[in-house]
């Protein structure tokens, strides 16, 4: 069983609100909250259709053993750093793994943890949730780190959701969201991992 969960929230969003009404063309305040919450949702499904962390921010994963192959690939991109690797051991301690044993490669679009040339993974007791990875990633701390495809995904997404408040009108049309913006978003996807 695999389990990821976000350690810590990105400090900023990728897009400002005040990028956001500029894009609407909105010159009032009054929606500043709700353009807020739109934008925040919008970064939201772009990360998680496209499996990467736009905005720096911190994750845990866990697994429940160590791979067979010896390589652990991480469902979220691009990779930063690794904090730790723990385990908990045949007698129900956590331990953290040396960093002598593994590897780290950020440079792949799937990021990876692998072992040494001659090393092993320490043995775990077998059990759930018994490995807890955590790592860093995202494009960096600044707005202006974010690739721009993603940022105007963004905006397409806040745009079409601020003019079409409700999910359904009834005697009109449905609207969807753009095929433009379908087209974004999967070239922008990262391979799953399983």
């Amino acid at each position: 069983m695999l389990s990821l969960t976000q350690s810590s929230a990105p400090a900023v969003e990728p897009v400002t609100v005040d990028m956001a009404k500029e894009h609407l063309r909105v010159t009032f305040d009054d929606d500043n909250t709700y353009i807020r919450n739109l934008v925040r949702a919008a970064r939201q499904r772009v990360e998680e259709s496209s499996g990467r962390q736009l905005i720096t921010a911190t994750w845990t994963y866990t697994l429940d053993c160590w791979p067979a192959s010896g390589e652990i690939l991480l469902p979220w991109s691009p990779l930063q750093s690794v904090t730790s690797i723990k385990y908990v051991d045949t007698g129900g301690t956590q331990q953290t793994e040396a960093g002598t044993v593994y590897d780290v490669d950020i440079t792949t679009i799937v990021p990876r943890i692998f072992l040494k040339y001659g090393q092993s993974w320490s043995t775990t007791r077998g059990h759930t949730n018994d490995i807890e990875i955590i790592f860093v990633a995202g494009y960096g701390d600044a707005v202006s780190d974010v690739p721009e495809v993603a940022r105007q995904a963004i905006l397409l997404m806040v745009s079409h959701w601020y003019e079409h408040r409700e999910p359904v009108v009834t005697g009109t049309i449905v609207a969807r969201i753009p095929e433009t913006l379908e087209a974004m978003l999967t070239t922008f996807e990262v391979p799953m991992v399983a």
